[in-house]
């Protein structure tokens, strides 16, 4: 197994307890917020409105760093599929990074990645354990620029983050 293979069930876990930081704070607005379970998904959350539904998706950083990885595809037994931002279904991206929420509309983080091709570092093939995948890594200055809204966490929220992340190291 290679060095740079990540931790698939920490990040999971990780990633369930931002679904739920994000679920919680949804809900006080629109109590019809649920998290959507399964392995497959098009999108985590979905928040019944006035309007109409609105799905989410949850990105949940582990790493100190302040730049975003964004998933384009993933090749497993040769078969190359649209993962991540080419597979999902969401109206909205929020990505917590660095005791932060920033929201992004699923077509700007598209439009981000279309727009600035030149200026974004691009994977192929990186080990992971569903597969190899190609993805984005997009810096503060460049996403900055297609962001929506951007929110601290609160002190309880970061205090759980902070113990979820040492246990899945």
């Amino acid at each position: 197994m290679s060095k740079y293979v990540d931790n698939f069930d920490g990040d999971l876990f990780f990633g369930h307890i931002g679904e739920q930081i994000i679920a919680n704070r949804i809900k006080n607005t629109y109590p019809h917020t649920y998290v959507v379970e399964g392995n497959v998904k098009t999108h985590d959350l979905c928040v019944e409105t006035h309007y109409g539904v609105v799905t989410i998706e949850v990105k949940n950083d582990r790493t100190k760093h302040k730049n975003i990885f964004i998933e384009t595809y993933n090749t497993n037994n040769g078969f190359k599929k649209p993962s991540g931002i080419n597979a999902t279904k969401s109206d909205w991206w929020a990505y917590i990074i660095n005791n932060e929420i920033n929201w992004f509309q699923t077509h700007k983080i598209k439009e981000c990645i279309k727009n600035e091709k030149e200026n974004i570092r691009h994977i192929e093939g990186m080990p992971k354990e569903t597969g190899l995948v190609d993805a984005c890594v997009i810096t503060p200055e460049i996403f900055i620029k297609y962001i929506a809204k951007k929110v601290s966490l609160n002190e309880i929220e970061i205090k759980l983050l902070e113990q979820e992340k040492n246990k899945c190291q």
